[in-house]
């Protein structure tokens, strides 16, 4: 993946392309229906266009696969380390409950 283009471009590049080829297709079937297309055209090309979409999403998510399984190990291996030296480091007190302050507790409920 290049150094230059952030993931969300990416995935926004994808959904833009995607959108677009549908679009396509519902132009395809409207040109259809007003018999300026015959079906068989139209169905050939919209499979063209389902088959260009499906080629650009399988290269990209090949691509991506790889990057985002670095991504998670990363991440995991950050929050685990972060967990880790939360439990090994003494924390502040607990906070004192509302029976400490004076306050009211609420009484236990009656199982009927």
């Amino acid at each position: 993946m290049d150094a230059n283009s952030s993931k969300p471009e990416i995935y926004q590049s994808l959904y833009a392309i995607s959108h677009s080829l549908q679009e396509v297709i519902g132009h395809l079937e409207r040109l259809r229906t007003a018999d300026v297309l015959t079906a068989s055209f139209a169905e050939v090309h919209r499979l063209a266009v389902e088959e260009i979409r499906s080629e650009i999403n399988e290269s990209a998510t090949n691509s991506l696969n790889t990057t985002e399984t670095e991504d998670a190990y990363t991440y995991q291996q950050q929050r685990l380390a972060l967990e880790q030296q939360l439990r090994d480091s003494p924390g502040p007190p607990a906070a004192p409950g509302p029976e400490a302050e004076g306050g009211e507790t609420n009484p236990p409920l009656d199982e009927a």
